[in-house]
């Protein structure tokens, strides 16, 4: 199985903004090896990776849960809580939800199975 790798990076809004701008109007053009997932701060990549989601996260992988319901299980945690969670992680884009095995259901999946950090040291 092939590991599945995103390279994140810390960039502020504003930064962002400039960015994709830039790269809207084609005075750049994004590396192929540049960072796809992007946290304005370290902290909040530190809060969208803290240990009750990382545990989301391994469980998911390792369970494949057909909902939120039954991951919320899995992790004897209250589902309105893990579904907060998820749709965090959602934003983030780490992961996703496909249809369950009912219509009402949402199977999450996790996109990337190792993140890797960019971070300049200098301004």
């Amino acid at each position: 199985m092939n590991t599945r790798v995103v390279k994140v990076g810390i960039m502020s809004p504003a930064e962002m903004r400039e960015y994709t701008m830039k790269i809207a109007r084609g005075e750049i053009k994004p590396d192929p090896d540049a960072p796809k997932i992007f946290f304005p701060t370290l902290r909040a990549f530190a809060e969208a990776l803290n240990v009750e989601n990382k545990m989301l996260l391994d469980a998911i992988n390792t369970h494949r849960p057909e909902s939120i319901a039954a991951l919320a299980e899995i992790v004897q945690r209250d589902a309105g809580n893990v579904s907060r969670a998820l749709k965090r992680l959602e934003e983030r884009g780490l992961v996703r939800f496909e249809n369950g095995a009912s219509a009402t259901q949402k199977k999450p999946v996790v996109l990337y199975d190792k993140l890797v950090m960019e971070m300049p040291l200098a301004c």
